[in-house]
């Protein structure tokens, strides 16, 4: 009876490889699995396993995957289904209350030396399977309609609330009808264990909450910058006029308004992946780099356009040394790819300071591009808008300024020509 069963709380993922394949485990059942063929006992379930006290589905989960499939801090997408219900396979029968989650690995490399020891049952092996062969086996797959949801989310459907799936045979042992996502809800008289934390089909609450290190900054803000430049952020209410466009990366660890400690509307800031400007073209659906930079000159009149490239780049680590793509749209690799031109020029592709003369040419080869977008060739032309290049070295926070004549980087100096760099202090790192 589900009464006697001890409840459990568990994480499991969907692992897909970059060819969309999925990775189940096969177990060895403590009872037939068909009635009418008791040899069987083989059946197939994904990673995963129960909560440790203290510890809730996203934690469990990672911690089960770097045991089983030896994947280290896996990356945790969505929730995108449940399923909770008397389950019997397992050596310990339970009431099982399953969350599960999307995890997309860079490759199809796992580690499986220590999953026999984490299991009870049986372990006989493990196989990527393709949505193909989940949609024609016969085997048994727990639970019913994974096959359903994993075809869901390759092609792009990301459930906007876990579905609710059931096991393929009810506690009765009749097999489920093979609905795809059936309506199924938790028994309610399965009691719960006394280390299991409450069950949800959100996001856990550390997650939906906004980042408190974010908070925290916002306090400072408003109790310290906020009432300096008060009359500026009131001026600034009223409309913005920066007179530089600054197309910089993305990258976390380059600020531009930190790099040139500039004040609220001072700087027009575009970032992306590895500070690109793609060539003028009118193609295409969307062109957010594009809008801003016509913006910023058609409507903002900005004097100046900086593109700011800097040391250790991932977006250009990502053109010269191509992986796995991170996603089946595999933006990155598309992005990059606007890379090639500048790789033309930036010489051998050998050597230490290849990823650095790639960065520098990155910079030249967005300058380029900027100056086929007619609006920016003809203020440029006529002297009411000047284009410059320059590079950041992260570790030592050296600034390198592109001399538009020579194309060569050096190091930035003022208006008496002496030269601008860090404190002896941090000059001892290097980059």
């Amino acid at each position: 009876m589900t009464e006697d069963l001890a409840v459990r709380d568990i994480a499991r993922a969907l692992v897909f490889d970059p060819d969309d394949r999925l990775l189940l485990i096969a177990y060895e059942a403590v009872r037939p699995i068909d009635p009418a063929r008791p040899e069987a006992r083989t059946f197939w379930f994904m990673p995963g396993g129960g909560l440790e006290p203290g510890e809730d589905h996203v934690q469990a989960c990672r911690r089960e995957l770097s045991e089983e499939i030896g994947v280290a801090e896996a990356g945790i997408g969505p929730q995108v289904a449940s399923c909770d219900g008397p389950f019997h396979l397992f050596r310990t029968s339970r009431f099982a209350r399953e969350r599960y989650f999307v995890v997309r690995l860079p490759d199809a490399t796992v580690d499986t030396s220590r999953l026999a020891e984490t299991e009870d049952n049986p372990v006989l092996g493990t196989r990527w399977w393709t949505l193909d062969e989940l949609a024609a086996t016969d085997e048994r797959i727990e639970p019913a309609g994974l096959a359903q949801l994993a075809r869901a989310i390759v092609d792009g459907t990301i459930p906007a609330s876990p579905v609710v799936l059931e096991w393929q045979q009810t506690p009765l042992g009749t097999p489920h009808d093979g609905k795809p996502f059936p309506d199924a809800k938790p028994s309610s008289d399965a009691k719960p264990s006394p280390d299991a934390k409450p069950s949800v089909d959100t996001p856990h609450e550390d997650f939906r909450m906004f980042p408190e290190t974010l908070k925290a900054g916002y306090r400072s803000f408003i109790d310290g910058r906020l009432p300096d430049e008060a009359k500026r952020y009131a001026k600034l209410a009223t409309g913005q006029n920066p007179e530089v466009l600054m197309i910089s990366c993305c990258d976390s660890r380059v600020s531009p308004e930190v790099i040139f400690d500039t004040g609220p509307g001072e700087l027009f800031v575009i970032r992306n992946v590895a500070n690109i400007v793609p060539p003028y073209e009118t193609g295409g659906d969307y062109h957010g780099t594009s809008a801003a930079i016509e913006f910023a000159v058609q409507g903002l009149e900005v004097k100046h356009i900086v593109v700011l490239g800097h040391a250790s780049c991932g977006g250009i680590k990502a053109y010269a040394n191509p992986s796995a793509p991170l996603s089946k749209g595999n933006f990155i690799g598309k992005w990059v790819s606007l890379v090639e031109p500048a790789a033309a020029k930036a010489g051998e592709q050998s050597g230490p300071d290849y990823l650095t003369r790639l960065e520098y040419a990155m910079v030249e080869q967005s300058l380029e591009n900027l100056m086929t977008f007619p609006f920016v060739r003809n203020r440029v032309m006529s002297g009411r808008l000047a284009l410059h290049g320059a590079h950041f070295g992260i570790a030592r926070g050296e600034l390198l300024l592109r001399d538009p004549d020579t194309g060569v980087f050096s190091p930035a100096v003022d208006h008496e020509g002496r030269r601008l760099g860090p404190t002896s202090m941090i000059g001892c790192f290097k980059e």
